[in-house]
């Protein structure tokens, strides 16, 4: 069915709705139904918000459609990761997995939203919500399988969370995924856009990220993303720097009537912090697809490490790899190491195919006769590309030299990194 971007907006709400699991019994419920039995139960301390919902639901435009899907599936782990999102079944075998925002109404949230997680995304290890987020569309994967077409979207840190899940998805599951909106959520550290490259760049046209407002702008897009900055209305609050602050929230979205939002412009505090560090971060992603793979290698000790804490979770039996999953840490370092050597592989492959055809090419050149002038022009022009194409291959020698002895000193890191490891 394809969805509007207000049709987004209302899915990333629906995500900071607690949903009574025993709703979802026999097939799930529709989510107006779930919001209406709350918004009439006396005793629910959720009422004032389903009953926001149902009015998003009635007031915006294409907003009664979403009344209509079943909500499939929850992760409720907020007493865990703090992470929490749904599935929701939008009908035609689509499905689309809302991810959770930031919250601030309880200490615990405060900590694992704001403190763990938002902050965590300044640096390059992936946050607990990240990997939460992350296994839970694998989990979901693995339960539907290709029935559905899947697509992820979230506001604040929930838009952050679906493009990290998206970014991520299985490669079987690529060819079922149709698209990610991050609503107005941070971006990446370069770091992370690093470790990430080849997934980002399996990924592209895939991913939008909307941005109005100061959250929106931080840190860097996802090389590739349809990165736009929408029409917002800036709410008058005690002083500026609060209503802008207070920009970033989806009330505040413009739309035109068919539910899709204006294009805009930045605020003063979003442009502020629009870093030129950026655009030098970016620069690094080249189209040369072995300069991906070195990008990624350079930070595979940094993934070893990250694999520590899935080593600490599986002693405490909170951690369910699933069966694709069960190598440990070693395995996903030997793991990530072997695809990043079959691309040189691959790039050495060609680069072999390519001299083996431009010497045979020279060889024919010779036997051609010279009957005038024009066809020894063009013999000349054909040499010139004979070449070109020999220094095409010179170079690819140069970047598999260049990369097997940069996954030389990798592994002779890890060794070192696995020592450690040992020891503590």
């Amino acid at each position: 069915m394809g969805y509007t971007d207000s049709q987004m907006i209302i899915a990333s709400q629906i995500a900071y709705f607690d949903f009574d699991e025993a709703l979802m019994a026999d097939g799930g419920c529709t989510v107006r139904e779930a919001l209406e039995y709350t918004a009439n139960d006396p005793d629910s301390s959720s009422g004032s918000y389903a009953r926001y919902v149902l009015r998003l639901l009635d007031d915006l435009p294409e907003g009664k459609a979403c009344g209509d899907w079943i909500i499939k599936d929850v992760r409720n782990d907020q007493h865990g990761s703090g992470m929490y999102a749904c599935m929701l079944d939008t009908g035609n075998r689509e499905a689309l997995i809302a991810f959770r925002g930031s919250e601030s109404d309880t200490k615990e949230n405060l900590l694992k939203d704001w403190g763990l997680s938002d902050l965590g995304l300044f640096n390059n290890r992936l946050t607990v919500q990240q990997k939460a987020a992350q296994k839970y569309t694998e989990d979901l994967f693995r339960k539907y399988g290709d029935y559905y077409t899947y697509s992820t979207t979230g506001h604040s840190l929930g838009g952050n969370l679906a493009e990290h899940a998206a970014v991520t998805i299985p490669e079987e599951m690529r060819s079922c995924f149709d698209r990610c909106v991050n609503l107005d959520g941070p971006g990446y550290s370069a770091a992370y856009l690093t470790a990430h490259a080849l997934e980002i760049r399996a990924m592209k046209g895939h991913l939008q990220h909307d941005s109005w407002s100061l959250v929106g702008a931080l840190l860097n897009p996802v090389p590739g993303s349809d990165y736009r900055v929408v029409a917002a209305a800036t709410p008058g609050k005690k002083n500026t720097l609060q209503s802008l602050l207070w920009r970033h929230d989806t009330t505040n979205v413009a739309f035109d009537k068919n539910g899709n939002m204006l294009a805009g412009s930045k605020d003063q505090l979003a442009a502020a912090v629009d870093d030129p560090v950026r655009l030098a971060d970016l620069s690094a992603f080249g189209s040369d697809p072995e300069r991906w793979a070195y990008l990624a290698a350079w930070n595979l000790v940094g993934e070893y490490r990250n694999a520590r804490d899935r080593r600490y979770m599986e002693k405490d039996g909170k951690y369910d790899p699933g069966p694709a999953a069960d190598a440990g840490p070693e395995g996903d370092f030997e793991a990530a190491c072997a695809g990043v050597e079959r691309i040189m592989d691959s790039l050495e492959s060609v680069k072999s195919k390519i001299w083996d055809a431009t010497q045979e090419l020279e060889r024919a050149s010779c036997r051609i006769p010279f009957q005038d002038a024009a066809t020894q022009e063009a013999w000349r022009r054909f040499l010139d590309d004979c070449g070109e194409m020999n220094r095409v291959s010179k170079r690819a020698e140069d970047y598999v030299e260049a990369g097997r002895s940069c996954m030389k000193e990798i592994r002779k890191a890890e060794k070192n990194v696995e020592e450690l490891f040992r020891v503590h």
